[in-house]
């Protein structure tokens, strides 16, 4: 393991503990901004990967609402995009409660 290698482990150690100490609060605030089942679903396929059409297909949702929802995501610095790259979140957490939505066959209402 290099050095640089070394340092980013460490840095990504440090990470999970900060998360893991402040998790309440990361929760109550992605809850606050994250405020429906749809816009939930969009948060958890947005991953740096899955561009805007994938997580509108992902999440059942048009595209401009992917597009809208996005910019008051970077606008509350929970996500980080350009115009060159695909959405990724800055706090990669999702509240343990959001993960039934993934199960659930029915519709989701707005």
């Amino acid at each position: 393991m290099t050095s640089n290698e070394r340092i980013v482990h460490e840095l990504q150690g440090i990470k999970r503990i900060l998360i893991l100490h402040n998790i309440e609060t990361i929760d109550a605030y992605l809850n606050e901004v994250v405020n429906s089942a749809s816009k939930r679903i969009m948060w958890m396929n947005i991953d740096g990967v899955n561009n805007q059409g994938e997580i509108a297909s992902a999440s059942g949702v048009l595209q401009p609402a992917v597009s809208k929802f996005l910019k008051v995501l970077k606008a509350a610095v929970l996500v980080e995009y350009d115009s060159k790259t695909q959405p990724r979140k800055i706090i990669d957490h999702t509240p343990a409660n959001w993960l039934e939505l993934i199960t659930k066959d029915d519709k989701l209402e707005e």
